[in-house]
């Protein structure tokens, strides 16, 4: 008994520094420039975390009280960072940005929730689409629609090194004028874009544990980011 009363003793440092926060883990198929990996999507009230899978990889993530983005990368010890602060500007008189909506009748509803089909257009052309699910995750929905916040408040301070070719109408509209208008409506179940870009959701856990660590960054690797990426 005394051995047994040792040995419990001794695992208690253990399961004490073990530290957890509840979380919503989703798992998409994405396709970008024709290759399609699976990623996974961890969402807290703090944090959204995007990874592999795999804790040797790198990842993202995006601080959402310190509108922040931080991309990590083991192989180079590296972290850029992306300050997301500052309001998008609106959109020139020269861009006409459209939403349409519509629920979809025929697909079979999502934890009870009804699927809504919603789709951007930019001056008559469709620029990108999306099937999502208002009243299912909605926080989900909200994290990713504020990482595309930074990322577009990114795109506006290096927008004149963008070759003036790739500016167009649907280029502005998703990344810099409009980037999360279906996002706003839901939980993405479905997304496609102009430019080939493809994401699916595969499977989610709402009651999800995962370990604290998995949102802290390396503190010993070099921090930097990109020319006239922050104010």
């Amino acid at each position: 008994m005394r051995a047994a009363w040792l040995a419990a003793l001794a695992l208690f440092p253990l399961l004490a520094a073990a530290t957890g926060r509840d979380a919503v883990l989703l798992w998409y198929r994405q396709v970008e420039a024709g290759r399609a990996e699976r990623v996974r999507y961890i969402a807290t009230p703090d944090y959204l975390r995007i990874d592999d899978g795999s804790s040797g990889n790198g990842f993202v993530l995006l601080d959402r009280a310190r509108q922040q983005v931080f991309s990590v990368v083991p192989d180079t010890h590296t972290i850029l960072v992306i300050d997301g602060k500052g309001e998008l500007p609106q959109a020139p008189a020269s861009l006409h940005i459209r939403e349409t909506q519509a629920e979809d009748a025929d697909a079979p509803a999502i934890d009870g929730h009804a699927v809504l089909q919603v789709q951007v257009s930019a001056n008559d052309e469709r620029c990108y689409s999306g099937v999502v699910v208002p009243g299912l995750l909605d926080d989900v929905g909200r994290a990713m629609a504020e990482f595309d916040h930074v990322m577009a408040v990114q795109q506006q301070r290096t927008l004149e090194a963008t070759p003036a070719e790739l500016r167009t109408p649907c280029f502005l509209a998703r990344y810099l004028y409009a980037p999360a208008r279906h996002l706003q409506r839901g939980v993405p179940v479905e997304e496609w874009s102009h430019d080939g870009k493809r994401r699916t959701l595969l499977d989610y856990d709402a009651a999800a544990r995962v370990d604290d660590s998995l949102f802290r960054l390396p503190g010993d690797y070099l921090r930097y980011t990109v020319p006239g990426g922050a104010p």
